[in-house]
C-alpha cells in the first residue's frame, strides 16, 4: 500500500533546498502507520539522510532507524532503510549523524539475521573492543565533573585514559603522548578550550586527533565545526556519550572489517 500522498523526484530536490519543507515532509512520514509506507517516503529519507542541513539529515536518520527497529514495518522498507543507514556510516563525516546511525545496531533485533545487519553489528563488535586500547586524554578544570567522565569511561570499558586540569599542560601531553581522541570543556584557565584546540590543530603533526568538546554552554550555532569533531551539551546520558566516544574512535564503517 503506497503512502497517503506521493513525493515526488522534483519535491524531494525542494525539500533538500528548503529545509522546513523537508521538516514538514518528516513530520508527516512520523505520524505514518507502518502499512502506509512506501517507496516515495523510504527514497526521501534515503535522499535527505545524505543531504544538508545537519539538523535535517539527523531526523531523517532517526527516522530510518525507527523503521529499521519497528517489526510492524514492511521488512523489504526495513531493509532498504538498513542500506540507507549503512551509506551514512560508510560515507557521513558528521559525528552525531554517523552516532545516530550506529544507535541503531547496538541492540539485536529480527533483522539480525539478514547478512548486511550482521556484518555491521559485528564490525561495531570488533570497534568497540579495539577502541578500549585506544588512548584518550580528559582535559578538564572541573575535577568533580572530570572523575564523573573518567568513572564514565571506565564503565564503558576504556583502560588509557589520561588528565591534564591545565590547557598547557595538556598541550605538552599531546605532543609527547598524540592521544586518540582528545576530550575537553570550553571554560578554562588562561586560554579556553577553542584556543587551546586551535593550537593543537595547528601543529601539522597533531591536526589529525580528533577533538571532542563537551560543554555545559549551550551553541546556537557551532561556530567551530572546524575545530572539533564534535559538540555537545552536559549533561547527557552514560550511554549517549559512551557511544559518542565510540563513534569518532571507529570511523567510517567499511565492510572488510569483520
Amino acid at each position: 500500500m503506497p503512502g497517503p500522498f506521493e513525493i515526488t523526484r522534483e519535491q524531494i530536490d525542494i525539500a533538500v533546498d528548503l529545509p522546513e519543507i523537508g521538516f514538514a515532509f518528516c513530520d508527516s512520514i512520523e505520524k505514518m502507520q507502518p502499512e502506509q509506507l512506501g517507496e516515495p517516503e523510504i527514497n526521501f529519507l534515503e535522499r535527505v539522510s545524505k543531504a544538508v542541513p545537519n539538523d535535517l539529515k539527523l531526523r531523517a536518520v532517526k527516522q530510518l532507524g525507527t523503521i529499521v527497529s519497528v517489526e510492524e514495518y514492511k521488512k523489504g522498507w526495513r531493509l532498504a532503510a538498513v542500506k540507507s543507514l549503512k551509506d551514512v556510516l560508510t560515507a557521513e563525516n558528521e559525528i552525531l549523524v554517523r552516532m545516530e546511525a550506529l544507535r541503531v545496531f547496538q541492540k539485536k533485533n529480527d533483522l539480525f539475521d539478514c547478512e548486511e545487519v550482521r556484518n555491521i553489528t559485528h564490525w561495531l563488535s570488533n570497534q568497540q573492543t579495539i577502541n578500549k586500547n585506544k588512548t584518550i586524554l580528559l582535559s578538564d578544570d572541573d575535577i568533580m565533573r572530570s572523575e564523573c567522565m573518567i568513572d564514565f569511561l571506565k564503565y564503558g570499558g576504556f583502560e588509557n585514559i589520561l588528565y591534564e586540569r591545565d590547557p598547557f599542560e595538556t598541550l605538552d601531553v599531546v605532543k609527547r603522548v598524540k592521544p586518540d581522541l582528545i576530550i575537553t570543556d570550553m571554560s578554562k584557565p588562561r586560554i579556553n578550550g577553542f584556543e587551546m584546540a586551535q593550537a593543537i590543530k595547528s601543529n601539522p603533526e597533531l591536526e589529525h586527533i580528533p577533538i571532542l568538546l563537551l560543554s555545559a554552554l549551550y551553541f546556537e550555532k557551532d561556530p567551530t565545526h572546524d575545530i572539533f569533531c564534535a559538540t555537545m551539551t552536559l549533561p547527557q546520558s552514560l550511554e549517549r556519550i559512551l557511544l559518542l566516544v565510540n563513534t569518532i574512535l571507529a570511523g567510517n564503517y567499511t565492510s572488510n572489517k569483520k
